[in-house]
């Protein structure tokens, strides 16, 4: 079923739905507003007139966490797959 949603930025409520698990969406929701929190009080606090300036680099500042998230994980997979098959030829045996 899903679930409604307010995240609070700039003064005004904004409502989605999501089918996520509610405790994810309101993790979400708190890292959203906290990054553009974040953005706001490196901006001057006062960001009246540039907020759309502020959610912008606020996505540009999470697209790039994630992407480095990405890269990082693509990695350990990388590591962990070569391991893997390393470990794998050594129970196998000289023979085998």
């Amino acid at each position: 079923m899903a679930e409604r949603i307010g995240i609070d930025l700039f003064g005004r409520t904004f409502t989605f739905e999501t089918r996520a698990d509610a405790g994810e969406a309101r993790l979400a929701k708190e890292f959203v507003e906290g990054e553009v929190a974040r953005v706001m009080s490196r901006m001057g606090g006062d960001v009246t007139g540039r907020e759309l300036q502020a959610v912008v680099l606020a996505a540009l500042s999470i697209a790039g966490d994630y992407l480095d998230l990405k890269k990082n994980h693509e990695a350990f997979r990388e590591t962990v797959g070569e391991r893997m098959a390393r470990l794998s030829r050594k129970l196998a045996g000289p023979g085998d």
